[in-house]
């Protein structure tokens, strides 16, 4: 028994000292220099031999832990030039199996690689004939398939290039040229690298990178897989000097490898993108009318289809502290913008007018939206838009703090930040007397209408406007059912306005320009019938009951400037105590020798009022005349405590 445990060590020892001895002999013989010029070359030839390129390997190394050591590597293409260059690669072998084609490796450290792609003049790329040496050698060998693997790859300070050589624009500050483009000081880690026909996958870490226009990858990290007939990105995270982005999957997928020369129309993509915060001063990069913009915007969504036919769905965009974006979308007929028909669906969209104006361009003066858009405050809008850039139709609902407009608009854009829009709108509960900053005198406005019109930046708006108020509160009162048809453009109104209802029966017809300093009226108004006591027009105590013809043509905006006359024809006033009947009664105001003249004209007596006055004084001077025509039906108006006396003079003759 002692002899068999003997032998059995001894074959142990014999086992083990081969074990030890043939790496450490391998070790040593590749100290010797003709040794390693013997393997040098060996490498070399086998690599010429396989790609039909030039090489050379400045030395080899070996350590007894099967690492492979090469330094001063340099690959040269077909025409002679640099394709690949590395200061040094350290390779830890793990298993070798030529016959099965299998080469596994463990760590792999590459120190300043520099990795060039080269198109000539005539549109040949250097990895072509690579490319094609590659295919052939795997057609002619189906049946058994190459295996590489690598465990572990650091790439320490390495470059890359991509040059077309026939580019003329160069390097192109803050931008990234694609004809010339080159990336410097590239660290990265590869893990599980593997290498089979048809398919190559990796998983890569911490990629950083500054690209020669001024991009500059912080770290990158995603899972890559590479297929004859797709292109797949997972699990991606991109940080930058800016922004950090990251998408769950970006899978490129073709129909087979000739769909690839047609990108467009035959490439599907998938992209879901997580939670990500996007700087505009990064995709000014790619996206040149983006330069010189800084905004962020954080996003996430997710965008399939082709080019040509692209889908968006639960695309979600958030802007400052109020814009938020929710939305799908269809677009046909991509990559040309204006050709496209688009179709965007919004289940959310808010703003207000500080986060629109904030958004700045540069060489361009700040964006002021008009004061009324600040007034809606938090603007909400469920609907969508169909069409085209040039020709789309806009259904949804807006609802502001204001109150709520629905839409059924075309829009059309005329020019440039012009745009035409045709449709149908509804309001409710719009506040005009917070627009207006009046809450005693407007309340809420109700009404539909169709219009037709444009807008330029949203400072300059025309339009024809045909419609009905259904309801709108002015001076406490509601009124109803008032239909409305006319021109409005930048604070002018020119049309028609007529109210029928039991308290006021009227026709209102003529234009009013509020656009200048000295605003100017000029009207015709046919007033039916009148209640101005339930209107709130005139105290209870006082005339209740009007209807007159009105004309009026004048123009200022206080007494003191007041130019112009008003004229009521066959008018009737109508309190408790009986009627009066006024079949001519005239107003003019004008600047004489430099102070306001108003004189009144009627059937009973004329007035006259020379100097400042106000409307309070007006109508104190109206009530007078009657009281003194009509002493039995009117009472003089009593003086009021602290009242000023006016500085006008008034003079009242009453006819016989």
């Amino acid at each position: 028994m002692a002899k068999i445990i003997k032998k059995i060590g001894r074959v142990f020892l014999i086992i083990t000292a081969v074990a030890v001895m043939v790496p450490a002999i391998l070790f040593f013989l590749l100290q010797i220099p003709g040794i390693q010029t013997f393997t040098v070359n060996r490498i070399t030839r086998i690599i010429s031999e396989q790609t039909g390129g030039e090489i050379s390997i400045g030395r080899v190394n070996y350590s007894i832990w099967h690492e492979l050591v090469l330094s001063d590597i340099l690959f040269n293409d077909l025409n002679g030039d640099t394709l690949l260059t590395a200061r040094r690669l350290d390779l830890r072998l793990r298993e070798i199996r030529p016959a099965q084609k299998l080469y596994r490796f463990g760590r792999v450290d590459v120190y300043e690689p520099d990795f060039r792609m080269v198109k000539d003049s005539s549109g040949v790329m250097n990895l072509k004939e690579y490319i094609r040496a590659l295919r052939s050698d795997r057609e002619r060998d189906s049946t058994r398939s190459t295996d590489i693997q690598f465990a572990d790859i650091d790439i320490i300070d390495g470059s890359f290039l991509l040059l077309n050589r026939s580019d003329t624009a160069g390097v192109i500050p803050g931008r990234v040229n694609f004809r010339n483009m080159r990336l410097e000081g590239i660290n990265s880690k590869i893990r599980d690298l593997r290498i089979i026909p048809d398919s190559v996958s990796m998983v890569i870490r911490g990629l950083g990178f500054e690209e020669s226009g001024g991009f500059v990858s912080e770290s990158l990290d995603m899972n890559l897989a590479v297929q004859r007939n797709s292109l797949h990105f997972r699990e991606i995270n991109l940080i930058t000097e800016s922004g950090a982005i990251s998408a769950e999957k970006i899978l490129l997928t073709a129909r087979d490898s000739s769909s690839w020369k047609d990108f467009i129309n035959e490439v599907r993509m998938d992209i879901l993108f997580n939670d990500s915060d996007i700087s505009t001063s990064d995709l000014a990069y790619f996206v040149k009318p983006l330069a010189g913009i800084r905004e962020e915007v954080n996003m996430s969504g997710r965008v399939s289809g082709t080019v040509a036919g692209l889908k968006g769905r639960n695309i979600r965009v958030d802007y400052k502290s109020s814009t938020r974006l929710r939305f799908d979308f269809d677009i046909s007929g991509l990559p040309v913008l204006n050709d496209s028909y688009l179709y965007i669906d919004f289940t959310e969209m808010q703003t207000r007018a500080a986060d629109i104006e904030s958004f700045s361009v540069p060489g361009k003066k700040p964006l002021k939206l008009p004061q009324v858009i600040h007034d809606l405050g938090l603007i909400s809008y469920k609907g969508n838009f169909t069409g085209f850039t040039t020709d789309f139709v806009s259904f949804g609902r807006l609802a502001t703090e204001r109150g709520t407009f629905a839409t059924d608009l075309s829009l059309k854009p005329d020019g440039r930040n012009t745009f035409g829009f045709r449709g149908s709108l509804m309001t409710s509960n719009v506040d005009l007397g917070y627009i207006a900053r009046d809450d005693e005198m407007f309340g809420g406005l109700w009404m539909h209408a169709e219009i037709d019109g444009s807008t330029e930046s949203f400072r300059h708006l025309t339009a024809k406007i045909t419609g009905v108020i259904d309801s709108v509160e002015i001076n406490k009162y509601l009124y109803r059912n008032i239909s409305v048809s006319g021109t409005y453009s930048d604070k002018i109104w020119d049309g028609s306005v007529e109210v029928m209802e039991p308290n006021i029966e009227m026709d209102l017809m003529g234009r009013f320009d509020l656009k200048k300093s000295m605003p100017e009226f000029d009207f015709s108004l046919n007033l039916a019938q009148a209640d101005l006591s339930i209107l709130n027009l005139i105290d209870k105590d006082s005339i209740f009951k009007a209807s007159a013809l009105v004309t009026a043509n004048f123009r200022g905006n206080s007494t003191d400037n007041l130019e112009g006359n008003l004229r009521l024809i066959n008018s009737t006033l109508e309190n408790s105590n009986g009627k009066l009947s006024i079949y001519d009664f005239l107003v003019t105001s004008e600047i004489e020798a430099g102070e306001p003249l108003l004189r009144l004209k009627s059937d009973f007596a004329d007035a006259e009022v020379r100097g400042r006055y106000s409307i309070e004084a007006i109508k104190k001077t109206l009530a007078l005349m009657l009281a003194r025509l009509l002493p039995s039906r009117f009472k003089e108006p009593a003086e009021k405590k602290g009242e000023e006396t006016p500085a006008a003079m008034f003079a009242i003759n009453v006819k016989a």
